[in-house]
């Protein structure tokens, strides 16, 4: 009977997701391929959808949120396997015991079934408390963490018996960063099952997946830019990605929250910040909980958020010459909550007396992109915006690895020593058409390729969605070219970003060249870029 597949939505509740997921669901069974899907029966006493610093649970939470689920289900004309009914008699509770014997200071590592349990319960709490660290001292966070460890080994218990009940070929789930989810995809690496993960686009109404890994990991970066970074991009895709630039820059068409206001008055931050004419070094971090369960994302001089701020606070005594202005990200305190941490740590730069060093907090409405467009050079800590400054040819150092730092558009600092010689070498450098050809490249293939428009459901505020179609016979094949794409994607018959054809290897340069040269007013032959009566480079555009 085809292919078999299992979409394993212990979060249905979100529904934008699960009207994606049924969308494909229901466009796999068209094509002749069989389709299960598992959801949430109330099973987990801690969870993402009721965070401790954003919706608290409340008595019949689960049971509300499973008559939720059970309706958009019934909606949307799709069966669903419930994963409590998997769990052996007595598993749960063993669990229970299980659970109440580990010490405090062991739950981080705790194992259930020689599996590690603890670890994987990890990204989720980082979430739930918004916090960087997780500390096996506070009450409170060791009673949820020790709830949500064990959560995570019931639902271990239970996609182990749907796995042998189910037999999928393929499990889709969303990108894996949740404790259910992270434990599906470990089981599936060990059972060698192939799993693809999903997650909104970064633009509105778009879709990225990631096969045999979460869309947070960065391998597909790089798997992405060995293969398109020496193809040069035609004028096509120069003028989409600088579309795509221009509305990150406005707030428009974005997939989800937009963090920074649309661009100010310069004389207005220089007269709220007391700016004079000294260069600018622009400081950017990032919102730390929502990637430091990913080691790979924090190589670099600077494990730790904090250790980054302290490093830019000495960084910024040694130069007086300097003014440094450190954007908070605004996120660390946004609809979502605050994280208290690094909250703090801001507050301690803040109030430093450095007479050279501003803070703008994360609550101020300040645009980070005026910020940058007065910028010298940038200093990133995973903040997206170090790509954005690199498209306009402005030297970036980052400190963290992130989701550019590949491409070379950006300088790594690798080691704390080097960041004070790295960077008087960046705030003399002037801007380069090469960076921005590079942060181009990457720009079009990050921004662009890798969110697939897909129109078949459309984006609500929140995690809300509905359906862009009115009946199934819209999703037959042929009807629908993006939906076919990532059907064969989802069947493994192809992949979903093709390699450059010989055509486009053969391209050249020669569009580019006379599109930064316009743009950025740089000189092609030598790659330094024309600035105006008082040193500053060109604008974004």
């Amino acid at each position: 009977m085809g292919h078999r597949f299992l979409f394993f939505s212990p979060y249905a509740a979100w529904s934008y997701h699960t009207h994606l997921e049924v969308t494909w669901a229901h466009s796999l069974r068209i094509r002749g391929h069989h389709v299960d899907f598992v959801a949430c029966d109330g099973l987990f006493g801690a969870c993402d959808l009721f965070r401790h610093i954003l919706s608290k649970r409340y008595a019949g939470s689960c049971r509300h949120c499973q008559i939720q689920v059970l309706k958009l289900y019934k909606g949307l004309h799709n069966p669903t396997h419930w994963l409590g009914r998997f769990i052996p008699d007595g598993r749960r509770e063993s669990i229970d015991a299980w659970a109440e014997s580990v010490p405090a200071d062991e739950i981080l590592t705790a194992e259930w079934a020689g599996q590690p349990v603890g670890q994987w319960s990890q990204s989720t709490s980082f979430s739930h408390f918004r916090c960087s660290e997780l500390d096996t001292n506070h009450p409170e966070m060791v009673a949820v963490f020790r709830e949500q460890m064990r959560s995570t080994a019931l639902a271990l218990e239970g996609i182990d018996a749907a796995l042998d009940a189910l037999k999928p070929e393929t499990v889709v789930l969303i990108n894996g960063r949740f404790f259910a989810h992270w434990a599906m995809i470990e089981r599936c690496k060990q059972r060698g099952i192939r799993f693809v993960t999903h997650e909104r686009g970064m633009r509105k109404n778009t879709v990225r997946f990631a096969e045999q890994g979460r869309t947070h990991e960065l391998d597909l970066n790089q798997r992405m830019w060995d293969e398109w970074g020496d193809v040069p991009l035609s004028a096509e895709e120069l003028e989409s990605t600088r579309q795509f630039l221009l509305d990150r820059r406005y707030g428009r068409n974005a997939s989800w929250l937009s963090f920074s206001p649309p661009p100010q008055e310069e004389q207005q931050i220089r007269e709220a910040y007391r700016l004079d004419d000294r260069p600018i070094l622009a400081v950017f971090n990032s919102s730390p909980d929502e990637v430091v369960a990913f080691p790979d994302r924090r190589e670099g001089a600077f494990p730790k958020a904090g250790q980054f701020l302290s490093a830019v606070k000495a960084l910024a005594a040694r130069h007086p010459e300097w003014q440094v202005v450190v954007r908070i990200h605004p996120n660390i305190a946004g609809q979502t909550g605050v994280n208290q941490e690094a909250h703090d740590e801001a507050t301690g730069l803040l109030r430093s007396g450095l007479e050279n060093l501003r803070v703008v907090m994360p609550e101020v409405l300040l645009s980070s992109y005026t910020l940058a467009d007065m910028a010298k050079a940038g200093l990133v800590y995973g903040s997206t915006i170090g790509l954005e400054m690199a498209t306009v040819g402005m030297p970036v150092a980052h400190c963290s690895k992130s989701t550019y730092a590949h491409t070379g558009c950006t300088v790594g600092v690798t080691k704390p020593e080097d960041l004070d010689p790295i960077m008087v070498r960046l705030m003399s450098q002037g801007r380069n058409l090469d960076v921005a050809r590079t942060a181009f490249r990457w720009a079009h293939r990050y921004f662009g390729q890798f969110s697939l428009p897909f129109d078949l459901v459309t984006e609500e505020p929140q995690f809300f969605g509905k359906l862009g179609f009115s009946n199934t016979n819209e999703l037959q094949s042929g009807s629908h070219a993006v939906l076919d794409r990532i059907c064969a994607f989802l069947l493994g018959q192809a992949p979903l970003f093709a390699p450059p054809s010989a055509a486009e290897r053969a391209r050249s340069s020669d569009f580019e060249d006379r599109f930064f040269s316009e743009w950025l007013g740089i000189n092609p032959t030598n790659s330094v870029s024309t600035t105006d009566a008082n040193g500053h480079a060109p604008h974004h555009p």
